[in-house]
């Protein structure tokens, strides 16, 4: 959906699949990549308690999926990510899309 409405996109399993957590890391941080994930605290352990180097931004989703089909799911996600624009140097952990709680990255 993202890709359909004009976002670059790389999603690894496509493209890598079955590469590891730092592997994504470092590629989104090479290139220059907000990472969206819905990995529950794979990255953020990497990021925060690992001091792994970050990527842009992360977002992580950790949105319901109950009784949501995958097209609504991926509705809630493009809504979220075309809903601002500071999503660089900060992590953050969406639960709708009214409920989007923002942290600084490690420096």
């Amino acid at each position: 959906m993202l890709r359909s409405r004009g976002h670059d996109l790389v999603w690894i399993e496509e493209e890598t699949p079955g590469i590891d957590d730092q592997m994504v890391l470092s590629r989104a941080t090479s290139e220059g990549r907000v990472l969206l994930t819905s990995d529950k605290g794979h990255f953020g352990r990497l990021i925060f308690r690992h001091k792994q180097k970050a990527p842009f931004g992360v977002i992580l989703f950790r949105v319901r999926r109950d009784n949501r089909s995958p097209s609504e799911v991926a509705q809630i996600m493009a809504n979220v990510v075309e809903s601002r624009s500071d999503w660089t140097e900060n992590f953050f952990v969406v639960h709708n899309e009214n409920d989007i709680q923002q942290r600084p990255m490690p420096s």
